[in-house]
């Protein structure tokens, strides 16, 4: 919050706009919560600070309203008209059956339609939104129907067209990830493999434990740090003490 107010700030200085005239625009915090689990912790900036009772008066407090998304009914997510209460609802059906996210997706697709000719912008984020809820929350061999359906229940032909990319780019950041993280994952085996060849290079056979835990570490830099220690380690144990700290 304090960064969009900063953000107004030098705007005003940018146009040299008189102080007495400033007027920052009040926000209003809403977390939309999608867990399965109930969740009723305080959310406070306080919560994530390890300090004494008597400063917490002196950290900014910003009361922050809070959605439940899946103990609410789809009747009082779409009660105000409000169009994100129609994606939220989808939302809702995500981990359900094929039918059910499907039903929920064609009502939302249908109740956005009106967007589409004045609020063309909005309508373009959470069409998008929706694309993006069928290729990170449903499984790969439901996303093909799932699109077909978005594509069936849209009227206009350039927008069917517009929707349709929206899937080529979702699905192309997918394949994107995919490609990074099994790069990470290549990357990562090939450390641990050049760091047990150099231990058994110098201190010999390695106890199956030591093996166990060099193939469970995922901490790239932990890595790096243990291959630079070997030549200066004169015993295993110093090694070890690395490894396990």
């Amino acid at each position: 919050m304090t960064q969009v107010w900063d953000m107004q700030r030098r705007q005003w200085v940018k146009e040299e706009k008189p102080v007495s005239q400033w007027r920052y625009a009040p926000i209003v915090p809403v977390l939309f919560y999608t867990g399965e689990r109930r969740w009723d912790e305080p959310i406070s900036i306080a919560t994530l600070m390890d300090l004494p009772g008597s400063l917490e008066d002196f950290i900014p407090q910003h009361k922050v309203l809070r959605l439940n998304v899946k103990l609410e009914s789809k009747a009082f997510l779409i009660s105000t008209g409000h169009p994100v209460g129609w994606p939220l609802s989808v939302i809702q059906q995500e981990g359900r059956a094929f039918d059910d996210f499907a039903v929920a997706l064609q009502d939302a697709i249908r109740a956005l339609e009106p967007l589409e000719g004045v609020y063309r912008t909005h309508w373009e984020q959470l069409m998008y939104f929706l694309v993006l809820l069928i290729y990170h929350r449903r499984q790969e061999p439901e996303r093909q129907p799932l699109l077909q359906l978005v594509d069936q229940n849209i009227q206009d032909q350039k927008r069917r067209e517009e929707v349709s990319q929206m899937g080529l780019t979702a699905a192309e950041f997918i394949r994107q990830q995919t490609r990074e993280q099994t790069q990470r994952e290549t990357q990562q085996s090939e450390r641990q493999q050049i760091l047990i060849e150099q231990m058994e290079i110098k201190f010999g056979s390695l106890p199956t434990l030591v093996y166990q835990t060099i193939q469970a570490t995922q901490d790239a830099e932990k890595l790096r740090v243990l291959l630079h220690r070997i030549p200066m380690a004169s015993t295993l144990v110093e090694m070890e003490r690395l490894l396990n700290g």
